[in-house]
């Protein structure tokens, strides 16, 4: 059995760090991509199998062994999960979490009767579940702060000054040319996880970028606004 490490930057809502790291650096690194693709008109029509598609690979991680589910929210499940657990137990609902080699990777399957049958609704989603009809494109431009800001910029629109940076060289360059204090984070959205704030001179710059980059190859340096 794994033994549990809390981690002090993660909160209450611990997540298995060299996952997380692994999953958003492949998607910042495919990012363009990604967002050209959902951007297509044949993407959105082929996204109607993309739960049929989550729910085979989830499938094979489970024969293989290193996948199962929590039928009962856990120890290490989100705060937020679980208030999304409890609304869909009080809406008749069939909620699952995902558990990849007994962690939380905050995935989640839900069921749900279909009205006049006796067939079910499968939805599966990570973090919250969106809308089908939800432009895929735009939200994943906003889960990832480096192209949001280069978005924002373009469109003439007031960010704090900064960037993101692959090394601590690079953090430090960005680091020296902005205002103080200066906020450090991972580049995809983290939920406040790993990010530190208050960062006024190079030693603090070192710690922060070790803290944030333990989810996210790329790291967010900018002004801190508040």
């Amino acid at each position: 059995m794994l033994k549990k490490h809390k981690c002090p930057y993660c909160g209450n809502n611990p997540i298995p760090h060299y996952l997380n790291w692994y999953f958003d650096s492949l998607n910042i690194l495919f990012e363009k991509i990604q967002i050209g693709i959902l951007a297509n008109p044949l993407s959105r029509w082929a996204s109607q199998w993309e739960d049929d598609v989550s729910l085979f690979l989830i499938g094979l991680g489970r024969l293989f062994g290193v996948i199962h589910f929590g039928k009962k929210p856990g120890k290490t499940t989100l705060s937020r999960a679980k208030v999304l657990w409890e609304e869909a137990e009080k809406r008749g609902l069939e909620m699952r979490e995902v558990r990849v080699i007994d962690r939380a990777v905050d995935t989640y399957i839900v069921r749900k009767l279909i009205p006049g049958t006796r067939k079910k609704k499968v939805i599966v989603f990570s973090g919250l579940p969106r809308p089908a009809s939800a432009n895929q494109a735009a939200l994943a431009t906003l889960d990832d702060k480096g192209i949001f800001k280069e978005t924002c910029l373009k469109n003439h629109l007031p960010v704090p000054q900064g960037g993101f940076a692959r090394t601590y060289e690079e953090a430090v360059k960005i680091f020296d040319r902005i205002e103080k204090p200066v906020i450090v984070k991972p580049r995809l959205g983290s939920r406040g996880r790993h990010v530190v704030t208050y960062v006024r001179n190079h030693d603090d710059l070192r710690h922060a970028f070790r803290i944030a980059r333990q989810l996210c190859l790329w790291v967010i340096v900018e002004e801190q606004i508040i």
